[in-house]
């Protein structure tokens, strides 16, 4: 299991509880495994018997009284809320929403069941050289395809605080609210000066003028891949949770994290299936300023852990 302060696990009677509460009293837990990925949310995979899924992914939020940044407020009713989106149009390779509790009436977390997607994590498939082009170009299909998404503003859904009508100001108030956490949290001060260089960059924004749905968070690992008779194909898209609406040339950043932060000529090639996407110098600047984006993320992120090693209040 994924080291994570944040992963704080539920007791047995709990699970059982919630699982009555979603699919009825006849229901009964014939397995109960705790996802070894992640690291903000903690996972449970579920067999079940009786009536009702044979299996579902249960995903609980970490307890409110944790740090966390301020864009991870809200993350797992916001991944509900893109979720349900998705289903409604019948796109972007996403689980489906078998029950929600957002009432806290059983546990104090929100909680959310869902489908059990078929396949295993792209980075824990061994996926031979010659099938790994073809795959690619899948998933860069899909992700264009979540692009045509729109959303009613720009930012992050669950935080209306990080939202606005217009990317460049939506990104500026993203990367202040990361830049302020920096500096409650204690992280390095020298992280300070590169605040007007991020915001002297956002003029650059103005071009994007639909708000279009990005995962932001596609590795290898959020990518569920099965092997068929004619090839690897993709099977499922998961965690939804850090997904944004702005600027679709954002998704190129994780989609590129395994080809050394270049842009994938597979994932591009899949895109273009969908959509043309010039990557002229403009498009290439605004890519760059989205991978120093979420490098920060990265950054700030180890200011939480810090302090949640001295909290009493983790843990049962």
């Amino acid at each position: 299991m994924t080291v994570s302060l944040t992963k704080v696990p539920l007791q047995n009677t709990e699970i059982e509880a919630l699982v009555r509460a979603g699919f009825g009293a006849r229901v009964r837990i014939a397995d109960c495994r705790v996802s070894a990925s992640g690291t903000y949310n903690t996972g449970y995979h579920l067999r079940l018997e009786g009536v009702g899924p044979a299996q579902t992914f249960l995903k609980v939020a970490p307890p409110d009284q944790l740090c966390c940044l301020t864009h991870e407020r809200g993350l797992l009713r916001a991944e509900i809320d893109t979720l349900v989106r998705l289903a409604a149009i019948n796109i972007g390779r996403a689980p489906a929403v078998l029950w929600a509790d957002l009432s806290r009436r059983i546990v104090d977390r929100d909680i959310v069941f869902l489908e059990h997607l078929s396949g295993v994590p792209m980075s824990e498939a061994e996926v031979e050289p010659d099938d790994r082009p073809s795959l690619r170009r899948q998933i860069g299909a899909a992700a264009a395809i979540v692009k045509s998404v729109d959303g009613s503003a720009f930012g992050y859904p669950g935080s209306p605080e990080l939202q606005a009508a217009t990317w460049p100001e939506a990104f500026r108030r993203m990367i202040d609210a990361l830049f302020d956490d920096a500096a409650k949290l204690g992280v390095s001060p020298a992280l300070e000066a590169l605040r007007p260089r991020f915001i002297s960059q956002l003029p650059s924004l103005g071009a994007v003028t639909r708000s279009s749905l990005v995962h932001f968070d596609l590795w290898d690992s959020n990518i569920l891949v099965t092997k068929e008779k004619r090839g690897w194909t993709l099977s499922g898209i998961i965690d939804w949770e850090r997904a944004f609406y702005g600027d679709p040339v954002a998704e190129l950043v994780s989609l590129s994290g395994h080809a050394g932060m270049l842009p994938d000529p597979s994932v591009l090639g899949g895109w273009a299936l969908v959509e043309r996407l010039d990557l002229d110098p403009a498009t290439c600047r605004r890519l760059a300023l989205y991978r120093a984006y979420l490098w920060l993320i990265m950054l700030v992120e180890a200011g939480p852990s810090r302090l949640l090693k001295k909290s009493p209040t983790v843990g049962r």
